[in-house]
């Protein structure tokens, strides 16, 4: 997988949080709809994570004609669809989300994605920003990081660098600002700082990305 693009999140970056119990829809307890919405949301995330995207669409719509109002199942029925490349779908079930709850980072960052994939640059940056604002983010750095590739596509190197020093602050780990930060350093021939960004792009859980390596070979060369 490369480690560059944009990514949207729960479908290829980021560990989304349910509960470890094995959901059981049928028990002997009368459960509310909510709380039978919530199962199913789990499961369909469960088929989301490991890549299903049929089974997660089936559970997580299951989930919705028992809580309509599930925020987090609309999100995660959208990134079902876009596993499948159906993107208007994706891009219609992240709105719901957020017109459920404004201030679903997870999901502006998503529709960001859809519109930086169309070029449309203006909106993928509100959207981006959008998920800034909830100063409660606690994955503030991707939403920085989709920020840098926005302007990266705009050729405007120096803003883009400022948004990947901010995704670093915010999480010294994100391995993709380290690589587009290094890819830069790569640029200006600025070797010693590319290699020690390029470094960082490929340890602990992104060891195995070859084009990290790759451009790490190049930083050596110069």
């Amino acid at each position: 997988m490369h480690c560059s693009g944009h990514y949207l999140l729960g479908l290829i970056l980021i560990t989304i949080l349910f509960s470890c119990a094995t959901p059981t829809i049928l028990q002997t307890e009368k459960k509310t709809d909510s709380e039978i919405a919530q199962l199913y949301v789990e499961l369909g995330t469960a088929a989301l994570l490991r890549g299903d995207y049929s089974q997660a669409i089936s559970d997580l719509k299951r989930a919705l004609t028992h809580d309509s109002n599930n925020a987090i199942g609309h999100n995660h029925l959208g990134l079902s669809y876009y596993g499948l490349e159906q993107k208007d779908l994706a891009k219609s079930e992240f709105e719901k989300a957020i017109s459920i709850d404004s201030n679903y980072s997870d999901a502006y960052v998503n529709l960001g994605v859809l519109a930086s994939e169309k070029s449309n640059y203006r909106d993928a940056r509100g959207y981006y920003k959008k998920a800034l604002a909830n100063l409660e983010y606690k994955f503030r750095h991707r939403a920085l990081t989709n920020l840098a590739e926005v302007a990266l596509s705009e050729n405007k190197t120096d803003e883009a660098r400022e948004f990947l020093h901010q995704s670093i602050q915010a999480n010294p780990d994100y391995c993709l600002s380290h690589f587009l930060l290094g890819s830069i350093y790569l640029r200006e021939n600025s070797a010693n700082k590319a290699v020690s960004s390029l470094q960082k792009s490929v340890s602990k859980n992104c060891v195995n990305n070859p084009e990290g390596h790759f451009q790490l070979g190049l930083a050596y060369v110069k």
